[in-house]
């Protein structure tokens, strides 16, 4: 509502006026009543007022010097004069100090709620078009905000253009003026599905609070967002403030660590890109900041990480991939859930203390691995599921925590095929190859495994065949080779010894039989792969 403050000597005039004036119908109401210029100067100064309603004649100083007052302090006052004087020389005063209207007593009603009407009126245009232009400004803010928020995402995306550094400013409106160039990251670990969404709106309000104000204070320019779980800052800034800016987002980091018991349970990281000395480099120190926080994997969170530049990579043996390939084949085909977790619970074993190994190599070990689980497992959403897969790696924090996401994606893929072969795999042939995996070192017939299954053999032969795709011959012959290549590749027992244990009388018939399978003989096979 807008605000009025009417000044007159005359207290009977003052009255008259609050009476006739409609001030709710005029959508303004009365802010105060002086009776002279000072009191009136302060009343349209402390309380805003739109609309001024004075005499010519008052004591302290007249309505004119008060008019030059107060639109000198609200050029945008509205003005209208009372007096019954209708000497021209004033009404031409006032109006070189912006008064609009001039009313003479007596007053009368029509005449001053229309002047009232036409001063309010403009007062509210004036508002209009301050709304209008404080909504395009802002829309104007907004804009610039989200074309320089882009930057991260399309950092983070590797949509960031490599062509000239004066891209930045252009495109994103990143003005890259001084030496340097970097990316820093803070990785935030929090179980996704036990953190709601408002309190983590907070957590990342206060990051803003901590970090916002150190790069104002060491920055020529940068710009702050959120990707995922990662804040993101892209600084630029000069040489001489490279040890002031580090030690200052070192202790923003420690704020976090301190504000734990207050921001919930997450565990927070901050990692250093590599210092570039042009924006058109900024790709690279993205990758090296997020290469960085890998790391924490290894070295644990809470700290400051920084890229290893010697550091070249981890070569894994492959045997270690080769094995786990082996022994989830044959869990996914028996659908053997504990075999499946033994096979994750070995590769761990194997990898988890291996010397040197960085965090980006554990990583890329358990990404590969859960790729050629899901491959053997199978799965109608290839794609979708090692995406989200490699989502819940991204949220681990330590190798462990690898290694419990593989188990359980592992797990998860054969829950979801056991359900799905359920009634397409028939109760007597996964009876049948249980039965051909615990005996295919004896010399198990058609005619044995049928008996045990309580089947005819012809019936038993033809279903069989009907189900897998294969004839029974083949399948134990299979399952044996497959035995015969784990132990030349494994161990050093002689192949006398492995013909035995497969369930071959004829060391003959059993190299045959592996040629044929493999394309090799079990000494050439052992030569390569043992």
């Amino acid at each position: 509502m807008l605000r009025a403050v009417i000044a007159d000597d005359e207290d009977r005039i003052c009255q008259l006026i609050s009476l006739l004036a409609d001030w709710e119908h005029l959508g303004v109401e009365v802010a105060g009543i002086a009776s002279n210029g000072p009191d009136a100067l302060e009343m349209i100064t402390g309380r805003q007022a739109d609309i001024l309603i004075t005499d010519i004649r008052m004591p302290g100083f007249s309505g004119l010097e008060l008019i030059e007052r107060a639109k000198s302090l609200r050029p945008e006052l509205e003005v209208v004069i009372i007096s019954g004087y209708a000497q021209f020389d004033y009404a031409r005063t006032a109006i070189q100090y912006g008064v609009g209207e001039y009313l003479l007593k007596p007053i009368h009603k029509e005449t001053l709620n229309a002047t009232l009407a036409k001063m309010a009126a403009r007062c509210l245009e004036r508002e209009r078009e301050r709304g209008r232009k404080e909504d395009i400004l802002r829309r104007q803010n907004d804009e610039h905000e989200r074309h320089r928020h882009s930057l991260i995402k399309d950092l983070a995306d590797g949509r960031y253009p490599s062509g000239p550094a004066a891209q930045a400013e252009s495109v994103y409106g990143f003005a890259a003026i001084e030496d340097i160039c970097q990316v820093f990251m803070v990785k935030m670990d929090y179980d996704r599905a036990a953190f709601p969404a408002v309190p983590l709106e907070i957590v990342k309000s206060r990051m803003m609070d901590v970090f916002r104000p150190v790069l104002n204070e060491c920055c020529a320019d940068a710009v702050l967002g959120f990707h995922e779980t990662f804040m993101t800052g892209v600084m630029n800034y000069g040489a001489g403030m490279t040890e002031d800016l580090r030690g200052k987002l070192r202790d923003g980091l420690n704020q976090l660590i301190a504000l734990k018991d207050l921001l919930g349970p997450i565990l927070f990281t901050l990692a250093l890109g590599r210092q570039v000395t042009s924006a058109a480099s900024l790709a690279e120190s993205y990758a090296s900041a997020l290469s960085a926080l890998t790391d924490r994997l290894v070295e644990g969170t809470e700290r400051l990480l920084e890229e290893r530049k010697e550091y070249r990579g981890m070569v894994w043996d492959e045997t270690l991939l080769s094995r786990f390939a082996g022994d989830m084949a044959k869990a996914a085909e028996l659908l053997d859930m504990p075999e499946a977790l033994r096979a994750v619970t070995a590769l761990y074993d194997a990898a988890a203390n291996m010397p040197g190994a960085r965090g980006r190599d554990y990583l890329s070990l358990t990404r590969e691995a859960g790729a050629i689980g899901l491959g053997l497992i199978g799965s109608a959403e290839r794609e979708r599921e090692l995406s989200r897969y490699r989502g819940r790696l991204d949220d681990a924090s330590s190798v462990r925590g690898l290694f419990d996401c593989l188990n359980a994606f592992i797990a998860e893929g054969l829950r979801v095929k056991t359900e799905r072969v359920r009634n397409r795999d028939a109760q007597p042939i996964r009876l049948a190859k249980q039965y051909i995996h615990k005996h295919f070192s004896d010399p198990v017939t058609l005619e044995e495994v049928s008996d045990a299954i309580g089947f005819s053999a012809s019936y038993f032969s033809a279903l069989f065949k009907k189900e897998t795709g294969e004839g029974f011959s083949k399948y134990l012959t299979r399952v044996r080779m497959e035995e015969a290549k784990a132990l030349l590749r494994d161990t050093r027992h002689p192949v006398s010894q492995i013909c035995v244990s497969v369930g071959y009388a004829d060391i003959k018939h059993f190299k045959h039989s592996f040629k044929s399978v493999t394309g090799l003989t079990p000494g050439e096979f052992r030569k390569l792969y043992g």
